[in-house]
Parts: structure tokens; C-alpha cells; sequence
């Protein structure tokens, strides 16, 4: 699906190209955790979900995969999109359409990085992280 994110503040819109995939074997979607893959990069996409993770995620949560604004098969951006701040409030667009009951992020990588920014500005929507080879030097976020 494409998932239109409105303008904010001096932020473009985006359409974004997102996958909702719900828990397998007959179990309530609504009361089961949400989990949001964040691909690793800058410049990734949901592919590598997609080829390995996917199913077996898809045993035990409700998985939303996304390709981020202006990678995969999201919309072209301008150059000054790609930046953690636009990214993060992408994921919280996210987390607002959807409205799950427990929400988890999941990063490889860059991904991971961007979960704990996701985490530091949005720390009370959030349930809980995978972090998966990521940075914690916060000069990384600057940069």
C-alpha cells in the first residue's frame, strides 16, 4: 500500500510504500504486538525483511515493513528529506495510521539507530526495540 504522510511544520508530504503483514495462525491481530521493521542503509528498504524475517516475525506479531521515504518503492524525495529527524516523525506517521495497542520497533542497522531516535523523542508510544548492530555514538545523529 501506499501510505500518504501529510505535511508537518516544514516537512513535505511523502507517500511512503509500506506492507501490513498480520500475525498468522488464527491469533487476535488487535491484541497481539506490532512490530516495525526499519531497514538498514541510509537507502535501504524492506527487502531483506521480506527474505529472511518476514515469516517468522509474522508467528508472533503483526509486522508493518516499510521502505523509507525516498528509498524502495516510496516516492522520490528532495535531498533534504533524508534526514533522521523527517525519518522518525515517518515512523511515528506510521505508528498514528495504524494505532496498534503494543508497538515494537525493529532496526538492523541503520535501522537500529533510527529506532533509538524513534526512541529519545517518542519514548512513551513505544513498547519496546530489537536492536540489531547499530551505533550508540550519539554523534551519529548530528551527522
Amino acid at each position: 500500500m501506499k501510505l500518504k504522510i501529510p505535511q508537518r511544520a516544514a516537512i513535505p508530504a511523502a507517500e511512503l510504500n509500506i506492507e501490513y503483514h498480520p500475525i498468522q495462525g488464527g491469533k487476535d491481530a488487535a491484541t497481539t504486538p506490532t512490530v516495525i521493521c526499519l531497514p538498514g542503509g541510509p537507502g535501504g528498504n524492506m527487502a531483506l525483511y521480506k527474505t529472511y524475517q518476514l515469516e517468522y516475525l509474522k508467528q508472533w506479531a503483526n509486522v508493518i515493513l516499510m521502505d523509507p521515504r525516498g528509498c524502495g518503492n516510496s516516492a522520490p524525495c528532495n535531498i533534504s528529506e533524508y534526514h533522521m529527524d523527517v525519518y522518525v516523525d515517518d515512523i511515528e506517521a506510521i505508528r498514528q495510521h495504524f494505532k496498534p495497542q503494543h508497538w515494537i520497533l525493529l532496526g538492523i542497522s541503520y535501522g537500529s539507530t533510527s529506532a533509538m531516535a524513534y526512541a529519545i523523542r517518542y519514548p512513551k508510544s513505544l513498547n519496546g526495540m530489537i536492536l540489531v548492530n547499530g551505533t550508540t555514538d550519539p554523534s551519529f545523529f548530528e551527522a
